[in-house]
């Protein structure tokens, strides 16, 4: 490179000052060893600062023509040589920007030596930093002009920008963490230099934390599992947590010091979401019941909203507006001093929502096609009224939701996945073998008729029939006629099958032929009724009302059984509060679950009185089998084991444990019933997903 008589002879920038003449570069001031091609390509780009300086121009530089070597791979490495000499990274650039297939640009401030105490003006030709004697004098009145003219320009922009923000877009994502058990319950959460979930293992769930830089996870807590972490002061002192023992609604509400200092409870709070206001004054937490403000130590509790099965509150920067869900898929918005409640974005299914620090977007999880994907609405300071479109910022095969926006705005921690895989495999407690029941299709619910000649199979969206063998294949019910089924059972005759679609969290019991046709809804509409099962001679079907915040019907709570015939429903006395009934097949007794899943009680039809059998942690829907033995199972205790009970008896006897396939990488076990061949039916979940990191930026 020529240098003129009155260029630059050292250009400094940052730490660094490289010395064009002798081609010596130095890092405050310490000689540093460059090669002849690094030094090229750092000259090449100085001289023009800003600029995009082309991949071909760098190799007709480094490289006579008559030089025949792969000039891609060399320019490469001779630009990762330069990086690494000056402290520098692609990926988080701050000296040389990589402008991918086109080249390169230096986007550091630059200063130049002049010769002779010359001052610097401006790259010229864009060959070399040109230098201009001191003598040559500006027309201050023209500065002074320009100098306004870019102020008001720049305040007009940043006006502009702060009415009318752009849109965002994800320009990266980074999977932080790797073993693909993050349970989307508990949510993501960050205190700005770490990020908090929960990975589900058996029966609990351990607490982790890692780097939001990413790395190795590590435990977080005292006792390292169980514990929700819902929310982090602004100044990341302290935490808002629920522990639990089972993923239930309205846990109680703790804070805790995230150094030093143990927990406390915060009054008699109970939450399924929480945050701190801006100015950590005061918690904003959401239940069954409706949204709430307390103060800090759980005092002066008043109500916002009053709404059913409210979750994901969130507090905008400004603290004038919360938003929050309710229902599970509708988004709403209040003041904070309770004023103006109104649905919010009322046409979309989302939840989940929460700002970035700055207040100019609101990120949140929408469902589009079976497949969650994060979004961005841009928010107006200066227009608070005007609503514009969202924008999709995740895109399938990848589900995306529990958006935390970092502090400076920059990325966005979510999880990130496939979501949990489920299938039903036959397992042998003998010789620990599993067999999948269908490999070629997923299924997450199987039952056989109860001649052993059909199976009848689900993935909780498609209802099928078919052979043992999957031969002679049927769809019963499926999309968009019935979106969701569950709980499918055969009637005891093997002629008609019985079913429930859950949509918006309303139940509705459907029966339908086993050789097809339309489903039928044999119940007359109604509050939500939920796990339908047949009565022993199929004459009758057993369904449940539960407990529901907002629910206007008089229906009471417990277990009717509803006569097909007749078309009569009848509450059974005493079943308040029960859920899961099934009967013997002998006709005698009635089985059922207290709604938290802590008690199994056995109803004698003979004597109309309930007693209890057992309790435990998380009791799944039980199992009858053909001689009216009834087998269950505890969700939440080691190995997640099955316990059998013969009525009459004194108690439970532990028969099967699933310690095997849990330590091979299963998340969770759950029996769900007989093979013919007398083997397990069970519900094996695999994978829930990472945690990932979303580089996000304005258009």
């Amino acid at each position: 490179m020529a240098i003129p008589e009155k260029s630059a002879q050292t250009v400094r920038f940052g730490k660094f000052a490289l010395d064009l003449r002798t081609r010596e570069l130095r890092n405050n001031g310490q000689k540093l060893t460059l090669q002849e091609q690094p030094f090229q390509i750092l000259a090449a780009l100085l001289e023009r600062p800003g600029q995009l300086v082309e991949r071909d121009e760098l190799t007709k530089r480094l490289w006579p023509s008559d030089t025949f070597v792969d000039f891609e791979h060399s320019l490469n490495k001779a630009v990762n040589r330069l990086r690494e000499a000056l402290e520098d990274s692609a990926e988080r650039p701050y000296l040389i920007e990589t402008l991918p297939r086109l080249g390169y640009r230096f986007i550091a401030p630059v200063q130049a030596d002049g010769v002779e105490q010359l001052e610097l003006v401006a790259p010229v030709n864009g060959n070399t930093l040109v230098l201009a004697p001191p003598d040559s004098k500006p027309s201050w009145r023209a500065v002074r002009l320009i100098g306004l003219g870019l102020v008001v320009l720049a305040a007009c922009l940043l006006l502009y920008h702060r009415a009318f923000p752009p849109p965002l877009r994800v320009t990266q994502i980074t999977r932080l963490t790797n073993s693909g058990r993050l349970d989307p319950w508990g949510g993501v959460t960050s205190d700005g230099s770490r990020i908090f979930f929960l990975e589900r293992e058996g029966d609990h769930w351990n607490d982790r934390q890692i780097s939001a830089a990413g790395g190795e996870s590590m435990p977080f807590g005292s006792s390292g599992r169980n514990m929700r972490i819902l929310a982090v002061t602004t100044d990341q002192s302290e935490i808002l947590f629920t522990p639990f023992t089972s993923r239930i609604p309205n846990l109680p509400l703790w804070s805790m010091p995230l150094v030093g200092g143990g927990p406390r409870r915060i009054g008699d709070i109970l939450a399924n979401a929480a945050t701190f206001s801006p100015d950590g004054t005061t918690i904003a937490f959401a239940n069954d019941n409706g949204v709430f403000l307390a103060n800090r130590d759980g005092s002066g509790v008043r109500q916002l909203a009053a709404l059913p099965e409210c979750w994901g509150v969130a507090w905008s920067p400004d603290g004038k507006i919360l938003r929050f869900s309710s229902h599970g898929s509708h988004l709403w918005q209040v003041t904070s001093a309770g004023l103006n409640l109104h649905p919010f974005l009322p046409a979309w299914k989302a939840w989940g929502g929460r700002w970035t620090s700055d207040g100019s977007y609101y990120t949140f999880t929408a469902s589009k096609d079976g497949r969650l994907s994060l979004w961005a609405l841009r928010e107006s300071a200066f227009l608070p009224w005007m609503l514009f479109t969202p924008t999709q910022l995740t895109v399938p095969p990848v589900s995306y939701d529990g958006a935390w926006p970092s502090r400076d705005g920059h990325v966005i921690f979510a999880h990130g996945g496939l979501s949990e895989q489920f299938d039903v495999v036959r397992f042998d407690p003998v010789s620990n073998q599993l067999k999948p029941v269908l490999p070629t299709f997923n299924v997450n619910e199987v039952e056989f008729s109860p001649d052993h000649q059909w199976m009848l199979y689900s993935n909780w969206i498609q209802l099928w029939r078919s052979r043992p063998d999957g031969s002679d294949r049927l769809q019963l019910a499926g999309p968009p006629s019935i979106p969701h089924n569950y709980f499918a059972h055969w009637s005891p005759d093997s002629k008609r099958i019985l079913f429930e679609d859950l949509e918006d969290d309303k139940g509705t019991i459907y029966l339908v032929s086993a050789d097809g046709g339309p489903a039928q809804q044999p119940l007359p509409p109604g509050p939500s009724r939920r796990g339908p099962t047949w009565s022993a001679d199929g004459k009758a079907i057993a369904f449940s009302i539960e407990e529901e915040a907002g629910e206007t019907s008089s229906s009471k709570q417990g277990i009717y059984l509803f006569d097909l015939a007749q078309g009569h429903s009848t509450l059974i006395a005493g079943s308040r509060g029960l859920v899961s009934a099934h009967s013997s097949p002998d006709g005698r007794f009635l089985v059922a679950v207290s709604e938290d899943g802590s008690v199994i009680k056995l109803l004698d039809f003979r004597t109309h009185r309930w007693s209890e059998v057992a309790r435990g942690k998380l009791i799944a829907p039980p199992v009858w089998s053909a001689d009216s033995t009834l087998y269950f199972q505890d969700m939440l205790a080691p190995g997640e084991p099955v316990y059998r009970f013969q009525p009459g008896a004194s108690g439970p006897r532990r028969v099967y444990s699933f310690e095997g396939i849990l330590q091979s990488g299963a998340i969770r076990c759950a029996f769900w019933g007989f093979a013919p061949d007398g083997s397990l039916l069970v519900q094996v979940g695999r994978g829930g997903g990472d945690v990932y990191a979303l580089t996000v930026s304005a258009r």
